[in-house]
């Protein structure tokens, strides 16, 4: 029967559906002409002189080859509509499962909708254009409305009609057939056939498969024994990459959606990330190692899913429900040979009013939802439902709620046993259950407890309970603020870390401010890295330049104990109207490492028209300025010992080492400290700026950093009308507001400094007796270990103040040391750890056990030759793994080099301020 349509002609004949084609290029062009032939000599298509018509799009097969479509968006709209049910994928599973399969096959029809005519007086409505002119289907194309529940009509009541579902399943241009014997399944196969060439319909024979153990269909896979998803399938999910946006995110969470009723406790798993999930889907992402964890483990659950077994009518068949303060969960199993195989698992997380429910009220819903997810399966079924029997009961009380009463009348249509089990052996569907426990338990308030409609009088016990949720919660501050302060996400000062609870973890209370400025204030990592020279405001250096990349300031940060890739120094690349920081890993500062690292960012970003720099001979040699002269970017060199000229580096370089000691040392990975540039380098650029107000990589990459989506590659066929040069501008018109907004903060900035001149801080100088304090490295002969040790050191307690002398108490060993007050802070105590606690951590972190070896110019009579000395350590409390070659310069202040230098003949590599008192170094 040919398709017929009814158009809505008053909207159809219009202007806009009478445009020029679409300008394709050469490739598409020639495909287009290519595709056009062949179907117009297949009189699939022919000649048109309609008066409106539809556009071309080409979208590319996962062959390689180009899939021939036409953009009916428009005409679709002004179709009326027509429904034929087409099966859901579930139930066209359920059907094949129904039928104990052994023996399985698929067919796929030749352009199948093509086998279909259109009615002679609807193809004009049909037409599309071309460069070479207009053309109308006679054969049904794909992408009409109503065509596939048309094409799915009338294969079933036409050309299988009797033989649909029980001999053959069919899936628009799909053929499945699933029997438990070769005989049945010629047999079905031979039916189907005839039908086909009764009627004429073609089927591909590359794309037919018999006598198979398995099936495949759109992604699951299907045997004799049960159900999973192809592998295909799993691997796109674990091949996804970290979502950077919160529309990335969502993406993620549709993709892994699609096999949520294979994975259990897929709501609890997918929780954490649920909660990231921003209304604006430009929104960078903040990940914490929680969510980081919870993106593995999701990821892993799904490519490592179980088979979903097909119920085994011999066995019997038992639903475990469980249900908790804030979810609800059932888990449908059956025992095979002792061993428990899972049909079918449920979750769900309980929602306003929901919440207010009784502890029974809850329990009774999850059997009632458990049910009803697994009603197909259970109707007409024997079952045990195993769980806690007084919810049963309360359901039986005559005061039940009238929601409580349509459950119990619901379920009276089912056959089943009840059978108490202790919480502790209901472990899958109590896990199910506490889909979002803990967050959502701790969001409750006294309010909504009095507003409960509570049945039984034993819920009011819960109100002590709620009391205690309440001061815990109260306690747990600190645990809250630490997540957002800490190694990873990096050790950020106050107003950041504000923002990130805000606008990261949503959170609020009273005092809140306070809290994080005390926790902050009283952070070990911080106060042992703060700065160890006066911080003096002055007016920014980069307010010089007003445009991205026009200018790129470098300088060396190092060196770091040489890592396990030869790196001993980084190369900071910052621009700086953005801020936008790249870190470069480099084993030394000679001036062609230093000319390659340049070029890089010169590469990925472009020649600015200024490079500042300091003096050092790197910047100034004969290979850089070659490099400058042929890029035709003028050298800046900032003013011998002017560290205000150099100020956007100088800031940058503190942040960098701030964030990479406090994750090296937290995660172990000095030995490879390279590595985890990329980390710093993430939160230093995904960061707001005070300077700008806005993140550097935003003002760079205007808010899309993919920017080749949709451009460099096809991702989806285009359903939008907007083109490639309104995308482009709109990530422009991105970009420049970024960029006027960023000038316009540097403004005020100037504007607030002429009117109030900052003044340089001062230190604090009520340093009581027996409080705590921390000394600056090389103050009493004892030099930082190496770059990453941190700023102080202790704590340390003071005995007796005279004047500005202030004797301190090492709290590790008893010693005295008497130091003047400029090279002290105090240190503010936590709750949480012990003076004496920090000082032995402090101590294990930096100590040199020994030192084993020794390798460069070690030459007796010129010291000015010892350049490239470096020593092999053992760090007291690592393993020997953990070995390092260190600098001289680092090392030959510690007690353990004069002992190695005593034991090898080597006393004259002692510096002389460390021979004093006999050679001893002053502890």
């Amino acid at each position: 029967t040919p398709y017929k349509f009814d158009v809505n002609e008053e909207e159809w004949f219009t202007h806009r559906n009478r445009e020029r084609f679409r300008k394709q290029s050469p490739i598409k062009e020639e495909e287009i002409f290519l595709q056009v032939e062949v179907m117009v000599n297949n009189e699939i298509i022919s000649s048109s002189d309609a008066d409106a018509w539809s556009q071309v799009m080409l979208t590319p097969k996962p062959n390689m080859k180009w899939r021939f479509a036409i953009d009916f968006r428009r005409l679709n709209e002004t179709l009326l509509k027509k429904g034929f049910p087409i099966p859901r994928i579930k139930e066209i599973i359920d059907q094949i499962a129904s039928r104990k399969p052994n023996v399985f096959g698929k067919m796929d029809l030749t352009h199948g909708y093509h086998q279909i005519p259109i009615d002679e007086e609807c193809r004009d409505y049909t037409t599309f254009i071309t460069s070479r002119g207009l053309y109308k289907w006679n054969r049904l194309p794909m992408g009409l409305t109503n065509a596939g529940q048309y094409f799915q009509k009338i294969l079933r009541t036409e050309v299988l009609c009797g033989l649909s579902d029980h001999v053959v399943i069919p899936y628009l241009d799909d053929m499945h057939l699933a029997t438990q014997t070769e005989e049945e399944f010629i047999e079905n196969l031979r039916e189907v056939l005839k039908r086909f060439d009764k009627h004429n319909i073609f089927v591909n024979p590359s794309k037919c498969f018999f006598g198979l153990d398995k099936l495949e269909i759109l992604g699951h896979e299907i045997s004799k024994e049960g159900t999973t998803f192809s592998r295909e399938k799993l691997q796109g999910v674990n091949d996804f990459p970290l979502p950077i946006t919160s529309g990335n995110l969502m993406s993620y969470l549709g993709l892994c959606n699609y096999f949520r009723e294979n994975i259990k406790d897929y709501a609890k798993l997918e929780e954490p990330l649920r909660k990231m999930v921003k209304p604006n889907k430009l929104e960078k992402l903040i990940w914490l190692q929680n969510e980081l964890d919870a993106f593995k483990k999701l990821k892993d659950e799904i490519y490592n899913m179980p088979l979903l077994f097909f119920i085994d009518d011999k066995l019997p068949i038992y639903l475990n429900t469980d249900a908790c303060e804030s979810g609800i969960g059932g888990y449908l199993y059956q025992v095979k040979e002792g061993k428990e195989v899972p049909i079918g698992f449920y979750s769900s997380k309980l929602r306003g009013s929901e919440l207010q429910w009784n502890t029974y009220e809850k329990e009774a819903y999850a059997v009632y939802m458990s049910v009803c997810q697994f009603q197909y399966l259970l109707t007409d079924a024997k079952f045990t439902i195993k769980t806690d029997h007084k919810n049963l009961l309360y359901m039986n009380q005559n005061d039940s709620s009238n929601k409580v009463l349509r459950w119990k009348m619901f379920l009276q249509q089912f056959d089943f046993d009840l059978q108490h089990i202790p919480g502790k052996e209901n472990i899958p569907a109590d896990l199910a259950s506490r889909l979002y426990e803990g967050e959502t338990q701790r969001t409750i308030n006294m309010a909504s407890f009095q507003l409960a409609n509570i049945h039984d009088e034993t819920e009011m016990n819960h109100m002590d309970s709620i009391e205690d949720i309440h001061r815990i919660e109260y306690e747990k501050h600190d645990e809250i603020i630490n997540q957002y302060h800490n190694s990873t996400v990096g050790h950020h000062g106050f107003e950041r870390t504000m923002r990130l609870l805000k606008e990261r973890a949503h959170k609020t209370w009273k005092g809140m401010r306070k809290n994080v400025r005390e926790f902050i204030n009283k952070c070990p990592h911080c106060q042992f890295m703060q700065d160890v020279q006066l911080k003096l405001k002055l007016i920014p250096y980069h307010v010089m330049t007003w445009r991205p990349m026009d200018r790129l300031n470098i300088d060396h940060i190092g060196p770091f104990p040489k890592d396990e890739q030869g790196n001993v120094y980084i190369l900071v690349c910052i621009d700086v109207f953005s801020r936008f920081v790249e870190l470069i890993p480099v084993p030394d500062r000679e001036a062609v490492t230093t000319a390659k690292a340049t070029l890089q960012w010169i590469g990925r970003y472009g020649t600015p028209y200024e490079l500042l720099s300091d003096n050092a001979p790197e910047y100034l040699s004969n290979v850089m300025q070659e490099l400058l002269k042929l890029a035709d970017i003028e050298h800046l060199k900032t003013l011998p010992y002017s560290h205000e000229e150099n100020s956007v580096v100088e800031r940058a370089n503190k942040e960098v080492v701030r964030h990479l000691k406090a994750i090296v040392f937290d995660k172990k990975l000095w030995p490879s400290w390279s590595i985890v540039l990329p980390i710093v380098q993430r939160i230093m650029n995904s960061m707001v700026n005070r300077n700008t107000g806005q993140t550097p990589a935003s003002i760079i990459f205007g808010n899309m950093i993919d920017l080749d989506k949709n451009i460099l590659y096809k991702t989806e066929p285009n359903v939008d009308e907007t083109t490639l040069s309104e995308y482009i501008t709109k990530l422009l018109t991105l970009q420049a507001r970024a960029i006027h907004l960023a000038q316009e903060t540097q403004k005020s900035i100037i504007q607030k400094y002429d009117a109030t001149h900052q003044i340089p801080e001062g230190y604090d100088n009520e340093l009581p007796l027996n409080s705590y304090v921390i000394l600056e490295y090389g103050k009493d002969y004892i030099h930082k270990p190496n770059k990453l040790a941190m700023n102080f050191r202790g704590p340390y307690k003071i005995i007796n103040i005279n004047g500005d002398r202030y004797t301190l108490l090492n709290l590790l060993n008893d010693k005295t040391i008497t130091v003047h007050r400029m090279h002290i802070r105090a240190y503010k105590q936590s709750e949480h750890i012990t003076p004496e606690e920090v000082a032995r951590n402090m101590a294990t972190e930096f100590k040199v056990e020994s030192v084993l070896n020794i390798q460069g110019n070690r030459n007796k009579n010129r010291q000015f030759l010892r350049t490239d000395l470096e020593l092999l350590v053992k760090w007291e409390g690592y393993e020997e793994s953990y070995n390092s070659w260190e600098p001289f310069s680092e090392i030959k202040s510690t007690e353990a080099f004069k002992q190695y230098c005593l034991n090898n003949n080597l006393q004259y590599l002692i510096p002389k301020q460390y021979k004093a008192n006999d050679g001893v170094i002053p502890v």
